[in-house]
């Protein structure tokens, strides 16, 4: 269950600070992380904190053998067994500087939230920008009754517009149901995007025609993303894109202010010299011109993949689901069939097939090919074709339940194996008890 660690940290190493940035889930060695590289326990002599974890794990001869391999990418892939808990994360952080930028793959959303959130506390404020979380839509193939969860298609779109205008060298963390669904090209979203700027000139209601165009609604106060309201020389826009919508005042058809502003409120959070008027990416209007999220990344691309295999059938699967729930929808509606166009929508036919709006297995595999990468699995289960296999001896805390006299066994058990055990606690109060 465990193997040799260097020189346990001394308290010189720091206090352990709370490190629960995010609610999805905090680092907790001694119940979901760094199961068995070492059963953590905090002992009261030795105070440790993440920093300090980070470097004892550095010294392992597989964590060194990943960093050489991140540097120089041969051979082409690796297979990790016994990768378990938050040790993924562990990982990522140490190769983060040796390589980048990482697209971290994960078989579930939550699985790939938990990743996320456990990077957030590794990388520390500082560098928070270095981890982008990409997450699927939620929507299910064809189901022209669902409504959108504009939550999700904002942080979408903020996603590609940041990998469009900048060179990411961070971790994209996302998950097999997000990347089945293809996505607006670079190109298309450059086309859709419309940037407004203090001291252009455009005409009010020729604004809110473009964007009724676009997919917004017109209303008598936006609230949520895709709304447009216009009051005489002020246009208020919500769009996919950011956290506020947009106040923008004009002084005839001059744009004289652009402010965020709350709309509960309705007070102002910031102003802006410019504004980014992004539409409903997933609308059907946007379906022309689509690729996947692998055209926003640079051919120097590392992977991570967690049950890989798993990622594969679940793809293959999605794909299988949209197949029949398209040709459902035609043979209820065989006149659009027969019309070229898709049933109950205004999309052609040439344009809403599955395999232009998802991605199989087979495609897929083909955009993963080129790219070095880590092929870890909880497992064990690891694709045909890696070159060189690694294994950790980690496997998950078992649970307690809060019984103190499993975990005195546990601690004792350890004790007499020699391996060092770490508790992390959320505060100092849990400390103290």
């Amino acid at each position: 269950m465990g193997y040799d660690l260097p020189k346990m940290p001394s308290p010189e190493d720091g206090i352990s600070p709370p490190f629960n940035r995010r609610p999805t889930r905090r680092i907790n060695p001694a119940g979901l992380t760094l199961h068995g590289a070492v059963s953590f326990s905090l002992v009261a002599a030795a105070s440790v904190s993440l920093p300090s974890v980070l470097r004892r794990l550095a010294q392992t001869p597989t964590f060194q053998r990943i960093h050489r391999w991140a540097g120089s990418s041969e051979p082409k892939q690796i297979a990790i067994q016994g990768l378990a808990g938050s040790l993924p994360a562990f990982l990522l952080r140490h190769v983060s500087d040796a390589a980048g930028p990482w697209l971290c793959v994960m078989p579930t959303e939550d699985a790939a939230a938990y990743l996320a959130s456990d990077l957030d506390q590794l990388f520390g404020e500082e560098r928070l920008d270095e981890i982008v979380r990409f997450p699927a839509s939620g929507l299910k193939p064809y189901d022209t009754d669902q409504v959108a969860e504009p939550a999700a298609q904002v942080e979408r779109s903020d996603v590609l517009q940041r990998l469009s205008e900048e060179d990411f060298q961070g971790i994209l963390v996302t998950s097999a149901e997000a990347l089945y669904e293809t996505i607006p090209a670079p190109e298309t979203l450059e086309e859709n995007t419309y940037t407004l700027r203090v001291g252009e000139e455009i005409e009010p209601a020729a604004l809110v025609n473009r964007l009724v165009d676009d997919q917004f609604s017109r209303v008598e106060y936006v609230q949520e993303p895709g709304d447009v309201a216009r009051r005489g020389g002020i246009v208020d826009v919500y769009p996919f894109s950011g956290d506020y919508p947009v106040r923008i005042e004009f002084f005839g058809d001059e744009v004289d202010s652009i402010r965020e502003f709350d709309p509960v409120s309705q007070r102002s959070i910031s102003r802006r010299n410019s504004a980014r008027l992004v539409p409903n990416l997933a609308a059907a209007a946007a379906v022309v011109g689509r690729g996947t999220l692998f055209d926003y990344l640079p051919e120097a691309l590392h992977l991570f993949l967690y049950d890989a295999d798993l990622i594969v059938e679940d793809i293959q699967a999605r794909y299988d689901r949209a197949v029949s729930a398209f040709a459902e929808l035609e043979s209820d509606d065989p006149d659009a069939k027969s019309e070229g166009a898709s049933p109950s929508s205004n999309v052609s036919r040439e344009t809403s097939a599955p395999h232009l709006l998802y991605v199989d297995s087979q495609r897929f595999e083909g955009l993963l090919a080129p790219h070095p990468a880590l092929i870890a699995g909880s497992f064990g289960r690891q694709r045909s074709g890696t070159d060189e296999t690694l294994t950790f001896a980690a496997a998950p805390q078992p649970a307690v339940n809060g019984r103190i006299a499993l975990i005195r066994e546990r601690l004792q058990d350890n004790t007499a194996a020699g391996i060092d055990t770490w508790i992390v606690c959320d505060s100092r109060g849990q400390q103290s008890r």
